[in-house]
């Protein structure tokens, strides 16, 4: 792989990590399956395949709405641009509260009686389509830059956002009993909310340059 490829790769890896290391719902339920001994392999393969598709529809669907509709891509960047300032601000309040907001749900799950492979199958499944955010994040924000490149270039976009999320999913329930003193620290917390504010307000600035250099 040549270097302009990696550079595609690891930006889009960069990108989809920062859309979803936020301690939200999902990623609580696949700390609390971790901590439970649950079927927490079953829960993060789901959660990343299923952003995987919605990444790859959200492209696809942007690139041939983009070709019909010439100020459609200016308009999807506009509003990427406000989800991510709101993503942003949200990131930089909850940096300042003393642990990441959920962590408590998370923490509660240790020594409880891990449920059923079925219930959380259906639970890894609900939480990963039945969520507004995921939308915004795999249509508007990666499905939007996705569909802003050209050929193999595209491809590459959608495979380091895809890795992004198999490598966050998996490796969070896997290493959720280790990460529970990191993510309990609040210091750890602030840095972290702190970490993701930064890099999507800037990604913000990028995109809205897009539009003014247009």
């Amino acid at each position: 792989m040549q270097r302009t490829e990696m550079t595609t790769v690891l930006h889009a890896f960069i990108i989809g990590l920062s859309l979803i290391v936020a301690i939200g719902a999902q990623n609580v339920f696949i700390i609390r399956e971790g901590l439970r001994g649950g079927y927490v392999y079953s829960a993060g393969l789901i959660s990343a395949l299923c952003d995987c598709l919605l990444i790859a529809t959200g492209i696809v669907l942007v690139s041939r709405i983009s070709q019909r509709i010439e100020w459609f891509d200016d308009v999807l960047r506009i509003g990427a641009v406000c989800f991510l300032l709101y993503y942003a601000g949200n990131a930089f309040f909850n940096a300042l509260r003393k642990a990441p907001v959920g962590w408590a749900q998370a923490e509660a799950a240790q020594g409880q009686v891990p449920g059923s492979r079925k219930r959380t199958i259906g639970l890894a499944f609900a939480f990963a389509l039945v969520n507004p955010h995921v939308y915004l994040d795999t249509f508007v924000v990666l499905g939007g830059m996705g569909a802003a490149r050209e050929g193999m270039e595209r491809v590459l976009f959608w495979l380091g956002a895809s890795l992004a999320s198999f490598v966050w999913f998996m490796g969070t329930g896997l290493l959720s009993r280790r990460l529970a003193p990191v993510l309990q620290s609040e210091r750890s917390g602030r840095l972290l909310d702190g970490a993701i504010g930064t890099i999507v307000l800037v990604l913000a600035g990028h995109l809205l340059m897009g539009v003014w250099e247009k």
